[in-house]
């Protein structure tokens, strides 16, 4: 049986088109990570798909926003990043390429999918 303890959304778009603080992490919720289904159902049904302005969306950036999360050192980490654009390198984390987030992310061992 699978059982949620925490989860976390972050909700990102283009921070090149769409403001630098665009990426959100709970919306703005001042948590890093929801334990109560119904927070969780409400943060994910409020996502939308809009914003951008060019092709390629800033993925590095959300999931570096996904990195920084207060993770406890012994909880199973999970990313499933849920895009439908190519990326581009910018982001606010001085991360250079998606080669560079990947090794940081296996090195927390976060498992991610996109």
């Amino acid at each position: 049986m699978f059982v949620v303890n925490y989860v976390s959304v972050v909700d990102y778009r283009d921070i090149t088109c769409d403001g630098i603080n665009s990426t959100k992490v709970n919306n703005n919720s001042g948590v890093d990570f929801y334990n109560a289904i119904s927070d969780i159902s409400s943060a994910i049904n409020s996502l939308r798909p809009n914003g951008g302005g060019d092709g390629p969306e800033t993925a590095i950036d959300a999931l570096g926003a996904a990195y920084h999360l207060g993770y406890r050192d012994t909880a199973s980490k999970y990313i499933f990043l849920i895009t439908d654009a190519n990326y581009k390198n910018n982001n606010n984390y001085g991360i250079t390429s998606m080669s560079q987030i990947a090794s940081r992310l296996e090195s927390k061992e976060i498992v991610t999918s996109v």
